[in-house]
């Protein structure tokens, strides 16, 4: 380590703190930081996600103040839930309730904290460089990697709290400072301990990875002692930080499934594709993400790329001389958690490009467990930024002329933002001229004429599909409702609600103040109930493409003019089922297409049962053959190719 720093480390933390926000406003620009701007995040930003975050909020900022904090009865009713399943960032979200008489009508933090994101990274980058380096150009050179950081910037707008990567570098930080300063900075972890579950509970098994690997690496004997009981204190008061934010107060479960689907593919590292089609790379090509490992995105830029693999096989060639093998007798605790975190991030389902070529079966306890944190190819975030660390040290200490190894890092990174820049550029032009990425299914005639109509929504189907956009409407509109659309809700106990709502409209009970919502991919339970209750002081139908209703008829409740935003029960169009796989297209029977498939539900049930006919636009086609399949009625008719009638509307002489 060099004794001879030339700045201070604060002076260090605001140069690298202006480099996050300057590299913010020019990825996101200033309306990213707008409060007030509500575009991007009611229509999705990359992905929909953002839009539970502002709903969460939105339902934590009408709820009164109680303990523990962050909980809102209006969603996940009616136990209510946590901002923590709704990752709305509860450090924020209860900041901001708090001020909430001062707050505007419209108001959201979610561009506030990824710019405090992108500063603090920038900052405690520098921090972590300081130990290493004194130069302040290789310092802020390699700052420039940090706060361009493809796993970071990848997750900014789309799952906005895990932009929050600086807890991993001060993480680092204490290690470090620990082992080369004898600084212990008990003070930091506990403040760790506190601040990251208020953030995202993924962060903590990274911290305390790193807190482990100090414990093992750094310290005599009874300072391991202490160091170990700050630990064991440090996890108690994030156990209970996440009580007093409702973390187990709710019915939202903590445990799920997805461990080995959400993973680590084999190819992250050098692989500049994510989600949607973003490209990372200028010189790269994109490869394939098999399964859901768009999840672990990894892509560590060209840069760092060529600098590890030229530090790596330099290693190699002078191994008498370089010795490599001491840098895992200096931190055999960091390669041991590193070793671990890469283990557990690839997972069991170990997938390379789209193909899986390892699969082993966990217990289905020890499988619930690792669902806790099922994306687990985040988990290598703390890999990916020691390799960052040490390609910027190695190349600035190693250089003969010091002026070199600084101008190096300096090259390297501009190298790095080049390579980077498509996505950058991408991101830049996304946010400066945004357009809403994906229809708010809720913005029709029916959602808008009826914001004050009902004071519940509830789902009387299983799927959660969409039902962030039912939160998203409730939320802005004062309204209650059990619509899933938290990261972790328990499936089971809403299902048996689910049934029994509508076994009591079948039985004609049913709540004037609630209206019940069932997506697309609940249609048959719809039509099960709907069948029979419309026209019995309930009206139903179809509003925009994705939501069935069910309504009371109150005197509030407002019917507009029927249109391809809304259909009435009575006007629902029979069509072939939109359904592909390996052997049916779209509803037609692919070895057989003179055979259709319809959804099995009372609505088909009533045009088929004993039908002999089938009618489209004018045209007659012969029934020779129906049959059920779970789920399905198949039916056979005299036609070439079934494809002829998809999508278009059919009678039978039953109904015609």
């Amino acid at each position: 380590m060099r004794k001879d720093k030339k700045h201070s480390r604060s002076f260090l933390f605001l140069c690298g703190a202006l480099i996050g926000a300057v590299a913010f406003f020019v990825v996101f620009t200033p309306s990213a930081l707008d409060p007030t701007n509500l575009s991007y995040v009611r229509g999705g930003y990359v992905e929909r996600d953002i839009i539970q975050h502002y709903a969460g909020w939105n339902f934590y900022r009408s709820a009164p103040l109680s303990f523990p904090l962050g909980i809102s009865e209006s969603m996940n009713a009616p136990e209510g839930a946590s901002v923590v399943y709704s990752d709305s960032i509860p450090l924020f979200a209860i900041l901001f309730r708090l001020l909430d008489p001062i707050l505007p009508e419209q108001f959201q933090y979610l561009g506030l904290f990824v710019f405090t994101s992108f500063v603090l990274q920038g900052g405690v980058s520098a921090l972590l460089l300081s130990i290493f380096l004194d130069n302040i150009f290789s310092i802020l050179g390699g700052a420039l990697f940090f706060v361009f950081s493809p796993v970071m910037m990848e997750r900014a707008f789309r799952h906005t709290s895990l932009t929050a990567h600086y807890l991993i570098l001060f993480a680092l930080y204490c290690y470090f400072s620990h082992q080369k300063e004898q600084k212990k900075h008990y003070g930091l972890w506990i403040f760790l301990s506190v601040v990251t579950p208020l953030i995202h509970t993924y962060f903590l098994p990274m911290i305390y990875a790193v807190f482990f690997a100090d414990l093992l690496d750094n310290g005599k004997k009874k300072e391991k002692i202490r160091t170990f009981l700050c630990m064991v204190g440090c996890l108690v008061l994030s156990v209970l930080t996440l009580y007093s934010v409702g973390a187990f107060s709710t019915g939202s479960s903590g445990t799920s499934y997805g461990y080995g689907f959400f993973t680590m593919n084999v190819n992250a590292i050098f692989n500049p594709s994510s989600l949607t089609g973003i490209h990372w790379s200028l010189f790269l090509p994109a490869l394939p993400q098999g399964f859901g490992t768009y999840e672990g995105f990894n892509y560590w830029g060209l840069a760092v790329l060529l600098t590890f693999l030229s530090i790596s096989i330099h290693l190699i060639v002078s191994f008498k001389k370089s010795k490599p093998l001491r840098y895992a007798k200096e931190h055999p605790g960091l390669l041991l958690v590193c070793f671990l975190l890469t283990l557990f991030a690839v997972s069991t389902t170990v997938i390379a490009n789209n193909s899986a070529f390892i699969n082993i079966s966990l217990p289905r306890k020890l499988y619930e467990l690792c669902s806790t944190f099922r994306s687990s190819g985040r988990m290598f975030w703390p890999v990916t930024y020691l390799v960052y660390l040490f390609c910027v040290v190695y190349i600035a200490h190693r250089m003969t002329a010091k002026s070199l190894g600084n101008f190096l890092v300096l090259a390297l990174a501009v190298l790095q933002i080049l390579d980077l820049s498509p996505a950058l550029l991408q991101k830049h032009e996304s946010m400066a001229h945004y357009s809403d990425q994906f229809e708010i299914l809720t913005d029709t005639a029916f959602f808008e004429e009826n914001r004050g109509t009902y004071s519940k929504v509830i789902s009387p189907g299983t799927s959660a599909f969409r039902g962030l956009y039912v939160a998203l409407w409730c939320s802005e509109n004062g309204m209650t409702t059990d619509f899933p659309f938290l990261a972790r809700f328990d499936a089971v106990l809403h299902a048996e609600r689910a049934a029994a709502v509508r076994q009591d409209l079948l039985n004609g009970i049913y709540e004037e103040d609630t209206l019940y919502l069932f997506t697309t991919e609940d249609e048959s339970l719809f039509h099960d109930v709907a069948y029979f209750v419309n026209g019995k002081g309930l009206v139903c139908g179809k509003a925009g493409k994705e939501f069935y209703f069910i309504a009371p008829e109150t005197k509030d409740l407002s019917v507009p003019e029927e249109s391809e935003d809304l259909i009435l029960y009575e006007h629902l169009p029979l069509l072939i089922a939109d359904y592909s796989d390996d052997i049916w297209d779209h509803g037609v029977l692919l070895s057989k297409p003179n055979t259709i498939t319809f959804l099995n539900n009372a609505f088909t049930r009533s045009y088929f049962e004993n039908a002999s006919t089938l009618y489209c636009e004018g045209n007659v086609y012969q029934i020779e053959k129906i049959y059920d399949d779970p789920g399905y009625i198949m039916v056979e008719i005299s036609i070439e190719d079934g494809h002829a009638l998809t999508g278009k509307e059919i009678t039978t002489d039953i109904r015609n």
